[in-house]
């Protein structure tokens, strides 16, 4: 199992994958950071733990 450093709404986190799939990762990664922005710049939620849950 490999890890990787990934960026989350400006937080870093350490993330284990399997070897071979960090791009899959990476990507998946982007979305979710992508759909927790959204959530977060609409202003109604503010918490990082609700916002994850939402996305």
């Amino acid at each position: 199992m490999k890890q990787i450093e990934v960026p989350i709404m400006g937080q870093a986190y350490v993330l284990a994958c399997p070897e071979g799939s960090e791009d899959r990762m990476t990507e998946a990664v982007q979305r979710v950071d992508t759909a927790m922005c959204k959530i977060r710049d609409a202003g109604k939620i503010r918490a990082r733990d609700r916002i994850a849950v939402l996305a």
